[in-house]
């Protein structure tokens, strides 16, 4: 493969986390008092940063309110929504592909470290990955280069980025690689806003996992 490093982003691309997504939010609003915001409206978030969520979905929110809902939230999805974690058909059996023809796997994600180590162990995925690099309590998050900086190019220093892909489903994703300079990898059966993701000009655009290891040779 033309590629040395593949990196992964998790939610939406490899984990279908929608379900459970959506049921944390409605319990954090329903802990509040308020009417839970529309399914539609918390898919159309998902990949953000937590803080940019709740600014999403709740309007208005003072800033000083924002660690007792993000609190809550972790409470609500760690306790029921991530029961809800499903994986992607063809997800596992791509990783596994990709790993076959020789490439180091990493996982990418603005979930916390934690909550991320948790499901790829529960989703069975841990022992497939090389680096798993969720975001941490006031580190960089994608799309900030910084991201790749702290928690990715420490452990593969000699690997070049020009021998590093990238699959997610945002937007987020896609301006991470963008950033960094690396060849993207739309993933269309994801969350993200297809015409936004496309306007990015990803290198590779898959409408499924089983297309992406083929695509990357």
């Amino acid at each position: 493969m033309r590629y040395d490093l593949a990196l992964f982003d998790f939610d939406g691309t490899l984990c279908d986390s929608s379900e459970g997504i959506v049921l944390g939010m409605a319990l954090t609003f329903a802990s509040f008092g308020l009417a839970a915001p529309s399914p539609e409206a918390v898919r159309r978030v998902i990949g953000l940063r937590i803080e940019e969520c709740f600014r999403e979905l709740r309007p208005g929110l003072d800033e000083d309110e924002l660690p007792r809902w993000i609190e809550a939230y972790r409470e609500n999805y760690h306790a029921q929504g991530q029961l809800l974690n499903r994986l992607f058909p063809g997800a596992r059996e791509m990783l596994r592909e990709v790993r076959d023809a020789g490439l180091s796997v990493g996982i990418v994600s603005n979930k916390g470290q934690h909550g991320l180590e948790y499901a790829l162990d529960s989703l069975g995925l841990a022992g497939l990955c090389d680096l798993v690099a969720g975001a941490r309590s006031g580190g960089p998050r994608k799309p900030d280069p910084a991201f790749y900086a702290a928690f990715v190019a420490p452990v593969f220093p000699r690997v070049p980025r020009q021998r590093v892909v990238l699959l997610g489903d945002t937007a987020t994703d896609l301006l991470f690689a963008r950033n960094l300079g690396l060849d993207a990898s739309f993933a269309a059966w994801g969350y993200g806003d297809r015409q936004a993701c496309l306007a990015l000009e990803p290198r590779y655009v898959a409408e499924g996992p089983g297309a992406v290891a083929a695509a990357w040779k």
